[in-house]
């Protein structure tokens, strides 16, 4: 049987090309190998989702408008120009212009002409004035915050800021426009302190400066409900008042200094431990006076021997049982370092007999700190009885 031998037919593969260079095609004689490179050339244009194992990569939007070398992730509607700009997640942010500067879930903001390096982070209408540079916005929704100020932070939100752990520590001058009352609501120390247009607390806070600092003032210093409190220095109110309506002002080594204006304590005290309380006015709507005195011992040997009491208040045991002859005076000195010679001694009697009388009769040298006390026997016959005085020191100047 005869038998016709078939030639096999030689076939031409396809010629497989990569024009961008993103898969290595390799002919294997018996098969073909395709690869994909780690690295591919762009652009790429995805019409729809991009994922990786399933999760979506961030894209931007297509409503959103981006210059070349710009970037935006997230976020709609936002047109951006100049060079090297960058929105995260923001929308119908029209004014991106400028050179690397960045937003963050921003909406309705301006970056003004011709900034430079600036950056908003959140805020509803967050401005930059023109030429801006190296500034930042830090705001919330509601409301707008303009920045016109290079190299500097505003933060604005309506609702305030809370700063919850951790101290807050300022380095340099801490100033509330003059528009505004500067109100601290908590208790708020201060090393170093000097207010230039006034200061105030809120109820039921304190305010308190150590560390050798003053409260200075050239408005009111007011305290509405606590205490202001100055460890070590001065407070001192150059042209307004120092005023605590429910409350102590307390400078424990300084002075309490109203140049022009009042020093007023509605409902607490005025302490200067070891200082001056100085101001053209000083008023109390109840009462004014020392806020440490003392207790004499009483006269062993005599009503007139002398008597010491190195305070600037307090209350002179005379000897007991004293008998005042019908009309006589009967005297002694009375020593005490707070007397100086323009000051003014009051004396009155605590215990005593109705016809008994007291007075101050002179006042010796600052150095001696001593002044002359005299009781009176009124009556046309003879007193026996045991004489407490109460005294104050009232000090004064003739200058």
């Amino acid at each position: 049987m005869a038998f016709t031998k078939i030639q096999p037919q030689q076939l031409q593969l396809p010629t497989f090309t990569s024009p961008s260079g993103d898969f290595s095609l390799t002919d294997l004689s018996t098969g073909f190998q395709i690869n994909l490179e780690r690295d591919i050339d762009g652009p790429i244009d995805f019409n729809g989702s991009a994922t990786i194992d399933d999760d979506p990569i961030i894209t931007t939007s297509s409503t959103n408008s981006i210059a070349d070398s710009c970037s935006v992730l997230g976020g709609i509607n936002n047109v951006v120009t100049g060079t090297n700009n960058v929105i995260v997640n923001g929308s119908s942010n029209t004014n991106v212009s400028g050179n690397f500067n960045t937003l963050l879930n921003g909406t309705l903001v301006d970056f003004g002409a011709s900034g430079q390096r600036n950056t908003i982070l959140a805020g509803r209408l967050a401005t930059f004035a023109d030429q801006t540079t190296g500034a930042v916005i830090l705001a919330g929704h509601e409301g707008s915050a303009t920045n016109s100020t290079n190299h500097s932070l505003l933060v604005s939100f309506n609702s305030g800021v809370t700063f919850q752990e951790g101290d807050v520590n300022f380095n340099s001058n801490l100033r509330v426009d003059s528009s505004h009352t500067g109100i601290f609501n908590g208790n708020c120390q201060f090393n170093t302190g000097n207010f230039t247009n006034g200061m105030s607390v809120g109820v039921n806070d304190l305010f308190a400066v150590n560390s050798l600092g003053n409260i200075e003032a050239e408005g009111d210093v007011a305290m509405t409900e606590g205490d202001l409190t100055v460890t070590l220095g001065n407070i001192t109110a150059t042209a307004g008042n120092i005023v605590a309506t429910a409350g102590n002002i307390t400078a424990t080594a300084g002075g309490i200094i109203a140049e022009v204006g009042n020093i007023t304590a509605t409902d607490g005290n005025i302490v200067a431990v070891d200082g001056n309380v100085t101001a053209p006015n000083i008023l109390a709507s109840e009462d004014l006076g020392y806020s440490s005195g003392g207790v004499s011992a009483a006269q062993t040997s005599g009503i007139t021997n002398a008597i010491a009491l190195n305070a600037p208040s307090g209350k002179i045991i005379c000897f007991p049982n004293n008998t005042y002859a019908a009309g006589v005076v009967e005297s002694f000195t009375f020593d005490n370092n707070t007397i100086g010679p323009n000051d003014v001694v009051v004396v009155s009697m605590r215990d005593g007999d109705v016809n008994l009388s007291v007075s101050v009769t002179e006042t010796s040298q600052t150095g001696s700190g001593s002044c002359r006390i005299s009781i009176y026997n009124n009556k046309a016959t003879d007193v026996a009885a045991s004489v407490t005085l109460n005294f104050v020191v009232i000090k004064a100047s003739i200058t």
